[in-house]
């Protein structure tokens, strides 16, 4: 279920033809899964802010989609550290998506 708290916002950059926009939540009222899904992207790399509200509700919404989810620890943030270690916890010992540093992923798509 889409849930209607979804904002699709312009893309804040673009990779060799693809591009990275914020969502908040996952898709809602926008082409966002169907245009992922002919492209036969099945892997979204997420990150934002107030990781434990908007950061996971995208993550369950877009895992309930059948999208894989890899959420990069150093782009994700909450109100305090203590708030994001926390999250950033849960979805380590959460079967629906993978951790990373941006670090990591950035190397392999050079």
């Amino acid at each position: 279920m889409l849930s209607s708290r979804t904002v699709l916002r312009p893309p804040l950059f673009h990779w060799s033809g693809g591009a990275t926009g914020g969502v908040l939540g996952f898709a809602c009222s926008t082409d966002l899964d169907q245009r992922l899904r002919s492209r036969g992207i099945d892997l979204l790399a997420i990150m934002g802010t107030t990781a434990d509200c908007c950061v996971s509700a995208t993550v369950r919404e877009a895992n309930d989609q059948g999208y894989d989810c890899l959420v990069l620890t150093g782009c994700v943030v909450d109100v305090s550290e203590a708030r994001t270690a926390s999250t950033l916890e849960s979805f380590r010992i959460n079967p629906l998506g993978a951790t990373a540093e941006r670090s990591a992923l950035l190397a392999a798509l050079r």
